[in-house]
């Protein structure tokens, strides 16, 4: 059963993470396509991404001078199999295209994960181009750092990166 609560956390996250969209570019060298998924860190948690769909920016969502350009959007499902709970208080993100600008944030996150329980965070990520010519291939890398403590004391940091095709 879905509560309430959950679907207002999703939606604040959501809204949150569209805002972090707006910092200035800073460039890193150049990156090869992900191929899929990577998760690094979150053993013995089970971190998928699911639901991921990409649709074209609509004109009025495009950042000066940007022409077009693509969303994505995709919950990352949080499983905890042990019988020590969590919780994740920051969100680190990295959007990063793969001409090697990016675009980080930093956010707070409200998240517990109970022993043996499992939650998703919808994410949301951009990229855009001022050349037209560009847009099929405009393709790239979301890097999300999860940050929090175990019940138990001891902090708990993973990372995932999600390819953006």
């Amino acid at each position: 059963m879905r509560h309430p609560y959950w679907k207002v956390l999703g939606l604040i996250v959501f809204v949150a993470l569209l805002s972090l969209r707006c910092a200035g570019p800073t460039s890193l060298p150049p990156l090869e396509r992900l191929p899929e998924v990577e998760v690094e860190g979150a053993s013995p948690l089970i971190v998928k991404v699911t639901n991921m769909e990409r649709r074209p920016l609509r004109t009025d969502e495009l950042p000066p001078p940007s022409r077009a350009g693509f969303s994505w959007e995709y919950r990352v499902r949080i499983a905890n199999p042990i019988d020590i709970g969590f919780r994740l208080d920051r969100l680190r993100l990295t959007v990063q295209n793969l001409w090697g600008k990016s675009w980080p944030g930093d956010q707070p996150l409200n998240l517990r994960v109970k022993e043996g329980g499992q939650e998703e965070v919808v994410v949301q990520a951009r990229l855009a181009s001022s050349s037209p010519e560009d847009t099929p291939n405009l393709t790239g890398i979301e890097t999300l750092t999860f940050l929090g403590q175990r019940d138990d004391g001891q902090p708990i940091s993973f990372t995932v990166r999600v390819p953006l095709n």
